[in-house]
């Protein structure tokens, strides 16, 4: 199932999710479907938005704290007061995510979690090659578009997971 940029939207896939897991959410923790999910600091159990990451003093830090944690993307929604599993997106994955700004990108690139001097952002990606998530698979040359397809890196707790 192919669908196109939504402007309205967090993401879009394009195609079927790939090496999809299912996570915990805590119950005093809102997950929205689309929203950047991050393991819990300290319980591998729990995924918490992107955005809930504890602050690591700069926006180079907290990009680098937020892609420690990184787990993939919530296809399910989790509303505050009830615990629950959430679908997260896995390595491979392709879709559309929404850059900081409307610089142009190629093919190739890496992009980061967008993160200033307090914390990492939910939904917002920016190029970048220390702390990358995802890769750009087709190259953007407007500067008005923010749009940018992507697809899914392995994350750092997937590639822990896979040598241990």
């Amino acid at each position: 199932m192919v669908t196109t940029v939504d402007t309205n939207a967090t993401l879009r896939l394009t195609g079927e999710a790939k090496l999809v897991s299912l996570p915990d959410v805590e119950s005093g923790t809102v997950v929205v479907a689309g929203t950047t999910v991050c393991q819990k600091s300290g319980d591998v159990r729990f995924v918490t938005p992107a955005s809930t990451v504890s602050d690591a003093g700069d926006a180079a830090a907290n990009r680098e704290a937020a892609a420690d944690l990184f787990r993939g993307f919530a296809l399910d929604a989790s509303p505050s007061g009830t615990a629950s599993s959430v679908r997260v997106t896995g390595k491979g994955t392709q879709l559309w995510v929404k850059q900081a700004t409307a610089a142009a990108i190629h093919q190739g690139d890496t992009l980061e979690i967008f993160a200033d001097a307090d914390n990492a952002f939910d939904n917002t990606f920016v190029e970048g090659s220390t702390s990358q998530v995802l890769k750009c698979i087709e190259t953007k040359l407007s500067t008005v578009d923010v749009w940018v397809l992507c697809e899914q890196l392995a994350s750092k707790i997937d590639i822990a997971l896979e040598q241990d």
